[in-house]
């Protein structure tokens, strides 16, 4: 299929880490892609935005390899989760091994969510990716969420030696033991 964003179908830029913030408008894409550009990193980072999947086709050429795409989703707007619904599903599925992130902002403010909590964990749960609360509404929270998003970034992009997202990923996963005799 055409307009499926694939994982793996460029060669990787030594040392260089490229995020796709995905989200409607007015969620705080451009706020939290500055704060990570002003973050002082040891990789060099490039962070593209976006409100909708697929990507036009016509600079698919030039387009770096995305290591990590990030959803937005903002709990007081119900656009912003059903969008992130829909796009979900234009990714590779190759993605889903450690490269996608779920960003919840306004989680924190109950009377005016529009999104339920339930139906946030369900989407997150369904991709078996992770989900990081946060805000963009001041420059210390952003530059806080910023740093969480780049600390997996940082992995996922190789810069952290001997850590892959499948070692994170399997030391998320609830592990159950039986001694059987």
């Amino acid at each position: 299929m055409a307009g499926i964003l694939k994982a793996y179908n460029k060669v990787p830029a030594l040392n260089t880490a490229t995020v796709l913030l995905v989200g409607v408008e007015g969620i705080g894409k451009h706020k939290l892609a500055n704060a990570m550009l002003d973050l002082n990193i040891t990789f060099n980072l490039h962070v593209r935005t976006t409100t909708s999947l697929p990507l036009p086709e016509e600079n698919a050429e030039t387009r770096p390899r995305i290591d990590l795409v990030v959803f937005m989703i903002d709990m007081s707007k119900k656009n912003s989760f059903a969008m992130v619904e829909n796009c979900v599903k234009l990714l590779d599925i190759n993605y889903f091994l450690g490269r996608v992130n779920f960003v919840i902002t306004h989680a924190d403010k109950p009377h005016s969510q529009n999104v339920t909590l339930p139906a946030v964990l369900g989407l997150c749960d369904t991709y078996d990716s992770p989900m990081v609360w946060g805000s963009t509404e001041t420059t210390e929270s952003c530059h806080c969420l910023a740093r969480k998003i780049l600390t997996t970034t940082e992995i996922i992009a190789g810069c952290k030696s001997h850590v892959t997202p499948m070692l994170i990923r399997a030391t998320r996963l609830p592990c159950e033991y039986s001694e059987t005799l």
